[in-house]
């Protein structure tokens, strides 16, 4: 974790596009205008030249100067705009550093946003979680977070804590002053509802951090039953081998495809019967966890076959969010549907013509999402490990509350107060700051 140096990095995806760009910051800023002789005032943008050592113009640019600390690093920070050429982007960024600067870490210019007391901890994920949303609602929610509704749900509790701590600590310490002393009874109902606080912040973040995944849909089925050629007509390439020897399918395929608002992780298994070889067998187990982990199993049948023995003893096996998927109506006279048996849904499709396909797209796209009206913002697991520690504090300090033992109320609600603040992103580890940025897109 450092603050020193001036930074550069490429901030727009590799490859060409009509515009790339390059961002700066530290305390050099300011000397490579002066040496190019760029005279820029704060955000404004102007139009220059940018020349090489001998004076010929390789590209133009736009350049806009933010100065610290009214910055997005709280330091001086310049953009340059230009034309989205990777090779013209990457030699100038060379030439910046052979003199000025050094090649940016990732994350590294929102890790010094959070170093300068520009934004707390996790402001600076939900920037993160904003670059990497996957529909509108998980968009949205990032959003919310990055401009500090979560963190100020945090905050509101870490000021509760405060104001309850501050009364224990003066009944502790002065005794004798009738304005300090709280009843033991009083103190137990105004904890119980702060912890009740604390439980409706846990299940919010735990549907911010849904939020953050794909929906994920597993196959799965008996060989041959056309699960592949499920997933194939589903993403719309072949991305699965189709073939009529069973086992084809050892490893779990994963690839993702938008349907309706979601983004889907399709997950194409092996095909479930009594495995030929160790492989084979391994790659079953290997459908069965995927499929517990899923928010929904399609289990795909050979309608010219039935359902078998080996189905109904697989489907057993399988979690409630399962619908079955009667494959290969192009061979029968069955048209293409959609029923409900015992609260299951069922459809009778072809993967190898599209019949009833979009029976199936229809379904998975109207699958409701998380709903975010009432302020739902992105969260992560960290956030609900150190809430639900936070928790486990409350719970303590309300039972030695009811044995009146005051220093150690005080102890469990200060160890809850911790818990809060290292959320906020207050004594964390540098450790803990290193995991977090090392995800992040270099250039942010």
């Amino acid at each position: 974790m450092s603050n020193e140096g001036t930074i550069v990095a490429i901030s727009t995806a590799h490859g060409n596009a009509a515009v790339g760009i390059i961002r700066i910051s530290g305390t050099n800023v300011k000397k490579i205008m002066s040496d190019y002789s760029w005279q820029l005032s704060p955000r404004l943008v102007k139009y220059v030249k940018l020349k090489n050592e001998k004076g010929d113009t390789f590209d133009d640019a736009l350049l806009i100067f933010f100065e610290a600390p009214s910055s997005y690093t709280g330091e001086d920070m310049l953009e340059i705009q230009m034309h989205g050429n990777s090779h013209i982007l990457e030699y100038f960024q060379k030439e910046l550093c052979k003199k000025y600067t050094r090649l940016a870490n990732p994350g590294e210019f929102t890790e010094r946003a959070f170093l300068n007391n520009k934004i707390d901890l996790v402001q600076a994920e939900a920037v993160m979680d904003l670059i990497n949303s996957n529909n509108s609602n998980s968009a949205v929610a990032a959003q919310r977070s990055l401009q500090g509704a979560f963190s100020d749900k945090i905050s509101m509790l870490k000021k509760d804590l405060l104001e309850i701590r501050m009364k224990i600590e003066a009944t502790i310490n002065f005794p004798e002053d009738e304005t300090s002393n709280s009843e033991p009874n009083d103190l137990s109902v105004v904890l119980q509802r702060l912890s009740e606080r604390f439980s409706d912040i846990i299940l919010q973040s735990e549907s911010g951090i849904k939020l953050n995944n794909n929906l994920v849909v597993t196959i799965l089925g008996r060989p041959n039953a056309g699960k592949s050629s499920l997933s194939n007509t589903l993403l719309g390439e072949n991305c699965s081998i189709v073939s009529s020897e069973a086992g084809t399918t050892r490893d779990i395929l994963r690839n993702n495809l938008m349907l309706g608002s979601n983004v889907v992780t399709l997950l194409d298994t092996a095909g479930l019967r009594d495995g030929k070889s160790e492989v084979e067998d391994l790659g079953i187990e290997l459908s069965f966890e995927a499929s517990s982990k899923s928010d929904l199993v399609l289990y795909v049948i050979d309608v010219t076959e039935g359902i078998t023995t080996d189905d109904n003893k697989y489907i057993e096996k399988l979690p409630a969010n399962c619908w079955i998927i009667y494959n290969k109506i192009d061979l029968t006279k069955e048209s293409s549907k959609k029923e409900v048996m015992n609260n299951r849904n069922i459809f009778y499709v072809s993967a190898l013509d599209g019949q009833g396909m979009d029976l199936i797209r229809d379904e998975i796209s109207s699958l409701k999402s998380i709903d975010i009206s009432d302020g739902l913002t992105t969260a992560r697991q960290r956030h609900v490990d150190s809430l639900s520690e936070a928790l486990k504090h409350l719970y303590n300090s309300i039972q030695y509350n009811d044995n009146q033992q005051l220093d150690i109320v005080a102890e469990e609600l200060r160890l809850a107060h911790v818990c809060l603040e290292t959320i906020l992103g207050g004594d964390v580890s540098e450790e803990l700051l290193d995991a977090i940025f090392s995800e992040f897109c270099i250039g942010k």
